[in-house]
C-alpha cells in the first residue's frame, strides 16, 4: 500500500510511543521534530511532560506521530497542596 493510500482510521492503530514502538525509521521532514520523537519522546512521557502517540500500520510503519504537552499548565492557580505535589513529581529539566 502506498503511503498516500493509507487511511489513519481504518489502516492504522494508534499507539503510545514507547520502547516497543520502533520510531527510528520515522521522518516527518523536520529535523527537530524527528530528533524529538526519536531521542526524547519516551523520556518525556515517563517524566509526565508529554504524551506521545503514533499511527502505526499492521506492518509496523509509522505513518504519523504527535504529542500532547503539559508544558503550558499554569500551576499558580492550583491549590497549594496540588501545586506542591505536581512540583515534586514533574522534573524541571527539559532538553
Amino acid at each position: 500500500m502506498r503511503r498516500a493510500d493509507i487511511r489513519l482510521t481504518s489502516d492504522c492503530t494508534i499507539s503510545v510511543i514507547s520502547d516497543n514502538i520502533k520510531i527510528d525509521s520515522f521522518s516527518c521532514g523536520d529535523r527537530e521534530l524527528d530528533e524529538y520523537f526519536k531521542e526524547r519522546s519516551v523520556r518525556y512521557t515517563s517524566e509526565l511532560l508529554s504524551k506521545n502517540y503514533a499511527f502505526v500500520t499492521d506492518s509496523g510503519e509509522i505513518v504519523t506521530a504527535f504529542s500532547y504537552s503539559n508544558y503550558c499548565i499554569n500551576s499558580q492557580h492550583l491549590p497549594g497542596n496540588v501545586r506542591n505535589r505536581l512540583r515534586r513529581k514533574i522534573p524541571n529539566l527539559k532538553l
